[in-house]
């Protein structure tokens, strides 16, 4: 099964609205599947610096990262570009130790993610790349 399909059974089986789907390559992050993203955010995805955006400092911490609000987020942890998912809550999380890979969801809310519902993220996140 293709990452892309991946991707979107683990969205839809946590009922997130949008997301994508990073590997480590080259010193950079890439991008080889997404969903629900508008087309100027695809863009700014496409390679993502380590340390930078969501997905980047997810890479850096080899943690998860996570905002209430991506729209709204004043934390330097979301990059401009990606202001344009919306008033969503949002995560991006880092698979393996090293991190190989990053996979991220926003959601049809703003607010808190709760721990269970990051515990079943985490837990299956790695699925969507492969492993």
């Amino acid at each position: 099964m293709e990452i892309q399909h991946r991707l979107m059974e683990w969205l839809a089986a946590h009922g997130a609205v949008a997301g994508t789907a990073h590997v480590v390559r080259e010193g950079m992050l890439h991008l080889v599947a997404h969903s629900g993203l508008p087309p100027e955010v695809i863009r700014l995805s496409e390679s993502i610096p380590y340390g930078k955006g969501m997905a980047g400092l997810a890479w850096e911490r080899e943690e998860c990262v996570q905002t209430c609000n991506i729209a709204r987020d004043r934390s330097g942890d979301v990059a401009p570009g990606a202001r344009q998912v919306g008033e969503s809550a949002g995560i991006a999380i880092p698979i393996g130790t090293p991190c190989v890979g990053v996979v991220g969801a926003a959601f049809p809310f703003a607010g808190e993610l709760d721990e269970d519902l990051i515990e079943r993220l985490t837990r299956s996140a790695g699925d969507v790349l492969g492993g």
